[in-house]
């Protein structure tokens, strides 16, 4: 499932990310910095009648896990424990990278051309 990580489509990683994430003897700190430098990756999500385009990372962070603290946590969201330190830098990575969302959706799209 690892190499699942590397593959072409968006969708195809968070689904690989998020079967990694759920394993319970798996360190998931090196995975999840690895999707928050994963910055021209997006992931095509469904909501209802609306389908949205987040970036995998915020994807991960956002409707996967408990680790976006500027968003409520979603129903079902997995408790993802890691050290306060680590914590701490996955967040600031997160909020850096979002930061810069529309410069990478920019970039994502250009490279579909």
């Amino acid at each position: 499932m690892l190499k699942l990580t590397d593959y072409p489509s968006g969708n195809v990683k968070a689904i690989a990310y998020e079967g990694l994430i759920r394993k319970q003897n798996i360190n998931v700190f090196p995975l999840l910095k690895k999707s928050l430098n994963d910055t021209l990756t997006f992931v095509y999500f469904n909501s209802g009648c609306f389908v949205n385009t987040h970036m995998l990372s915020d994807y991960l962070f956002s409707h996967l896990t408990n680790l976006n603290d500027d968003a409520p946590p979603m129903i079902n969201s997995l408790e993802i424990n890691l050290k306060a330190v680590q914590k701490n830098e996955i967040i600031a990575l997160f909020k850096q990278r979002k930061s810069k969302e529309d410069y990478y959706r920019k970039e994502y799209y250009k490279s579909l051309r």
